[in-house]
């Protein structure tokens, strides 16, 4: 049953696949453009802005083609030798294990990936900023001209300027001891939360992850942190909002969980089949689940 879909909008796997196509054909065009002003004559110092605009697209795309693999291509091959579907590859997925000993090294370990891809980042990024800087400077006619090797000199000044920011504001993030820190002023019983989290399923947030056990459920994400008791949900709601504009709808899922105190938290979901996921998780645990979607004019 799909909690999620009730307004017939594309699936996860085909808005992947439509991403896929769209990309790949701006790519193409992207790297043409600049083959054919380079056919033109154009100079180098005014193709290289091109050039970095070309490199952007296609280290995107191959983020997208990762993407397409994982969620389209091998699905699909799965499907064909043992029956599995799109779903069900993705509800192994929140069976899969996370690494580490216990719940601190798996928010830590998460929470340090992401700031690790961030600091990778910033000298590619880096990079390319100092090539279209330099190229600029030397495309005039008047002013200094810049031996190419001021690149890497540029990109190595970049690239230490935004790593320690990177690190500086990435420090601000969740990590396990805000964990502790929560569990402690819930009054639960660290050693069964962690046990709890350890066999629990593993949902992909927008950000961050929710762990969903027998006993408890933890969410964690760059900024907040939240453990609760299984027992005193009252109910959950899976919810969309949908901001419509001329070409496209932008669709965002949450999950509303309510507990007997009569407070609600929301959280973000990765996508439709990750809000479907984590429904079908409360509603196994013999949780009332019910949903909503909601549409939005810009």
């Amino acid at each position: 049953m799909r909690l999620i879909d009730s307004l017939g909008k594309m699936d996860s796997k085909n808005q992947i696949g439509f991403t896929f196509v769209l990309w790949t054909l701006l790519t193409v065009l992207s790297i043409g453009a600049d083959i054919a002003l380079a056919a033109m004559g154009m100079g180098l110092s005014d193709l290289v802005p091109y050039f970095v605009i070309t490199v952007f697209f296609v280290l995107f795309e191959l983020f997208v083609i990762h993407w397409f693999y994982k969620y389209c291509v091998k699905p699909k091959i799965t499907l064909e030798k043992n029956g599995d579907s799109f779903m069900e590859l993705r509800l192994a997925q929140t069976k899969k294990r996370r690494k580490g000993r216990d719940m601190y090294e798996i928010v830590d370990a998460y929470q340090w990936g992401n700031l690790i891809l961030a600091m990778i980042l910033v000298p590619v990024v880096s990079f390319l900023l100092s090539a279209v800087v330099v190229a600029k400077i030397n495309g005039y006619d008047y002013g200094p001209h810049l031996p190419y090797y001021w690149v890497f000199i540029g990109a190595l000044m970049f690239s230490l300027i935004g790593v320690a920011l990177t690190y500086k504001f990435g420090k601000f993030s969740i990590t396990s001891e805000d964990l502790k820190r929560v569990i402690a002023a819930h009054g639960y019983d660290e050693m069964r939360v962690n046990n709890d989290f350890m066999m629990a399923s593993y949902h992909d947030m927008t950000g961050g992850l929710m762990a969903i056990g027998i006993s408890y459920f933890v969410y964690f994400s760059q900024n907040k942190c939240y453990v609760g008791e299984i027992r005193n949900i009252k109910a959950v709601e899976t919810y969309s909002e949908t901001n419509k504009q001329r070409d496209t709808d932008d669709t965002i899922y949450y999950v509303r969980v309510y507990e007997k105190d009569n407070k609600s938290r929301s959280f973000r979901c990765l996508d439709d089949t990750s809000a479907e996921l984590i429904a079908c998780e409360f509603s196994a645990l013999g949780i009332d689940v019910s949903d909503k979607c909601f549409a939005t004019e810009l």
